[in-house]
């Protein structure tokens, strides 16, 4: 993939992103250009927004009937400020897939949940500074994706435990997938 890197005012959208559980920046680019469409990890920054990882859609959105002009939505995980209004420039890193169009909108979700997880945090993430709320950051900018990562070792683990009869769990005997509960007695 080529470099690329835009710029623009973040604008208010049409709420989709919010009310599928992914906010996003809906970004009136001025200046740059664009990558093909489709959806990248990507390293934002704005006022108010220290510089994050966060994945963007760069398309025609498809799933949700089309609409006319190319968008550029930016979805930040853990940040839940305020950037209407505000200059953003969006830096291209990783192309993670090309846009299509989804059967239903519980399938696009669970994609852009399997986006979000792949994000790679940012080199010497900035810590977040506390400002008297729990509104803007999480630690390192990708708790979301690291805990959804850890989440699955966890259960592969455990899964294998019970495959062969051990239990991998701290619970012990009191796990729910210990050798009582195994299918190889």
């Amino acid at each position: 993939m080529k470099p690329a890197c835009v710029s623009g005012i973040v604008i208010r959208g049409d709420g989709r992103g919010r009310g599928l559980g992914f906010p996003t920046a809906n970004l009136r680019v001025e200046s740059g250009e664009l990558p093909e469409n489709g959806v990248y990890e990507v390293e934002a920054q704005a006022e108010g927004l220290p510089r994050s990882r966060a994945a963007c859609n760069v398309g025609l959105r498809p799933t949700v009937g089309g609409t006319p002009g190319v968008h550029v939505e930016i979805h930040i995980p853990g940040f839940s400020g305020d950037l209407y209004g505000k200059r953003m420039t969006v830096h291209f890193e990783r192309r993670l897939r090309g846009e299509r169009k989804f059967a239903s909108l519980e399938d696009l979700k669970a994609q852009i949940a399997l986006d979000i997880a792949s994000i790679r945090p940012l080199d010497k993430a900035p810590a977040a500074s506390y400002n008297g709320s729990m509104s803007h950051f999480n630690q390192d900018g990708n708790l979301f994706g690291r805990l959804t990562a850890l989440a699955v070792l966890v259960g592969m683990v455990v899964w294998v435990g019970r495959i062969c009869g051990v239990s991998v769990c701290p619970l012990g005997s009191a796990c729910p997938f210990s050798s009582a509960s195994s299918p190889r007695q």
